[in-house]
């Protein structure tokens, strides 16, 4: 999945306390889709987790997580998927490749909304186009990349990332970093700020964020790559960073102000999506030789609302 940039994470499995600028998070695990190599959990709301799984084909697959029921969710005659992303109201977003097309080139791959078991298609209106996408907000609003067709972003896996687009009340805006070469939106909050990550000529890619008009680069110090995934209604935007040994870090970012999210006693760590009260995901692997495994971080103290996803947690011990 060459755009979302999987990398190989090693987490500790065991559970780990550590502290945000907001208050402490405590990190567990959660459960994995059963008999799968790998769950990784993209995003998440109070009371559901999303993602994609892969079995033993080469390919991926969407799913949702409440309480610790894991289900499937792709659309019908689908061959590879990955729900992205998830609004408070439970609708959902993300990629499919159809069966009768395969995902053997970019074109195959089309975005998608589910809104309570209804699929619609997110596809940017350009002929040849792919789509992937990658976050919604509670107006429905959804943000994702695109690529113009075969000759500019290669075969081989989901998420194009040519360039990024905002779809609003049915109009397609695309939104790329000044000057990239290729920019991909993975998050919007209510207020229309957009968060992502862009490349430029030389090979670099840093994270970004688009708000009222204004593109802002964003680098955690000493990070020479950058992913920023998710953004909440407070402003708080959560994604991940290579440092400059090559070490892999989440982190969360406030009012300019960045927090390293390393999990004690693991070698690097990574995290995706953020709700409305700052719980996140993270994936990673048990060891340097171990599939990934999904991971989220909560409050100390979680609201009744959060109360399924602390249970999902608890049951995956």
């Amino acid at each position: 999945m060459k755009s979302r940039l999987v990398l190989v994470f090693a987490i500790a499995v065991s559970e780990a306390l550590f502290a945000i600028a907001s208050g402490s998070l405590t990190f567990r695990p959660l459960p994995s889709y059963p008999n799968t190599f790998s769950t990784t959990a993209l995003a998440l709301n109070r009371t559901t987790v999303v993602g994609y799984y892969e079995g033993l084909g080469n390919c991926v697959h969407g799913y949702q997580q409440v309480r610790s029921t894991l289900t499937t969710i792709e659309p019908a005659g689908s061959v590879c998927s990955g729900v992205e992303g998830i609004n408070d109201l439970g609708v959902l977003v993300g990629v499919y490749c159809p069966m009768a097309v395969g995902c053997g080139g970019e074109q195959g791959q089309y975005g998608f909304v589910m809104d309570h078991g209804v699929f619609l298609e997110v596809n940017y209106p350009l002929k040849g186009a792919s789509t992937v996408a990658n976050g919604i907000n509670n107006l429905n609003e959804v943000v994702g990349g695109y690529c113009p067709g075969y000759v500019v972003c290669s075969p081989g896996g989901l998420s194009p990332s040519a360039h990024a687009f905002l779809l609003s009340h049915g109009t397609y805006t695309t939104l790329d970093y000044p000057g990239s070469v290729g920019t991909q939106a993975q998050g919007i909050n209510d207020a229309g700020d957009t968060v992502g990550f862009y490349q430029v000529l030389s090979g670099g890619q840093h994270g970004y964020l688009y708000r009222k008009g204004v593109f802002t680069s964003l680098d955690p110090p000493g990070a020479q790559l950058t992913i920023a995934r998710g953004i909440n209604n407070a402003g708080t935007i959560s994604g991940l960073f290579v440092d400059s040994v090559g070490v892999t870090h989440g982190f969360t970012m406030q009012n300019g102000v960045y927090t390293t999210m390393t999990v004690p006693h693991s070698t690097s760590s990574a995290v995706a999506g953020i709700n409305s009260i700052g719980s996140v995901v993270a994936i990673g692997v048990v060891n340097p030789i171990g599939p990934p495994l999904p991971f989220i971080a909560m409050p100390t103290a979680p609201t009744t609302a959060d109360s399924s996803a602390e249970a999902a947690s608890r049951s995956a011990r």
